[in-house]
């Protein structure tokens, strides 16, 4: 669904370049309707996919694609980044469909992006850590938290724990994937203000930082990590004392991006150890 009042668009990418867009409709009270979007491309660059972003409060249940002019082939296979969060990870808050910080870090480092962003939820659901365990993952990056001092809240103690089932899901059935998890942003009404439990923002922050370097360092995985949340995005870059903005996204992206990359090198690196261990022996 949308609002009649508010603009909406199907936005086409090459990179972090846009080179297209097109208005789209507006589908009020959940109705289905059969829509055709034209979008012209404004460079003919055949090497660099196209990726189509469209409004995320927009439910796409069938889809076909038709070069009007040219040909359309497969893109080429890319490694696969999945992302777990909430409406944060989800882009609620930007103003352009495909440029909230999930999608930006996946083409910095040339993924395929599997968004697992669920607004108003993301609690460390067993059922997503699953979904997670079970994508083939290259990379995997996990952003919760924020919604478990409020709506649902919950203590230091029961955060970590739930942390803890969801990285066991993960690494039993993703051994060697870089796994980087990053704790709550800054929220100020939060940081110092205690929920229902007692537990304020940054207590459930430090927890969750606690507990995946205390599981890394059990389970002997050093491509697991933690990135400090807190002084990722500015208060000024909320729009809503919350979510971050389009340059809060700009900034976690490139948080996150440098992050992910020492993982991923980190990573490729212990393959070729061990690689060339196996070899020599």
């Amino acid at each position: 669904m949308c609002s009649p009042t508010l603009d909406a668009e199907a936005v086409a990418w090459r990179g972090e370049i846009i080179v297209g867009r097109a208005a789209v409709p507006c589908v009020v009270d959940g109705s289905e309707l059969e829509i055709e979007i034209e979008i012209e491309i404004d460079d003919h660059d055949t090497e660099q996919p196209i990726r189509l972003a469209l409004p995320e409060n927009y439910e796409l249940r069938e889809a076909e694609v038709e070069a009007l002019h040219g040909s359309i082939r497969p893109a080429r296979r890319r490694p696969r980044l999945v992302v777990y969060g909430d409406s944060i990870t989800q882009n609620w808050s930007v103003s352009t469909p495909g440029s909230g910080w999930a999608s930006r870090t996946a083409e910095r480092l040339d993924f395929e992006l599997v968004n697992l962003g669920f607004a108003g939820s993301a609690r460390g659901e067993v059922l997503a850590a699953l979904a997670v365990a079970r994508s083939e993952a290259d990379a995997v990056v996990l952003a919760w938290g924020t919604n478990a001092w409020s709506r649902v809240p919950t203590d230091e103690h029961t955060i970590a724990a739930t942390l803890r089932l969801f990285l066991r899901a993960i690494t039993d059935q993703l051994p060697d994937t870089p796994i980087l998890v990053v704790s709550p942003l800054l929220r100020p009404e939060a940081e110092e203000e205690p929920n229902a439990f007692g537990v304020n923002q940054r207590q459930l922050r430090e927890a969750i930082e606690t507990e995946t370097a205390r599981f890394s360092a059990e389970h002997h995985l050093p491509q697991l990590s933690a990135l400090p949340g807190k002084s990722i995005v500015s208060e000024a870059q909320l729009v809503d004392g919350t979510h971050p903005g389009d340059a809060g996204n700009l900034a976690m992206a490139s948080a996150v991006t440098a992050a992910l990359a020492e993982l991923l090198s980190y990573s490729t690196d212990r393959r070729k150890m061990n690689a060339t261990g196996r070899s020599g022996s």
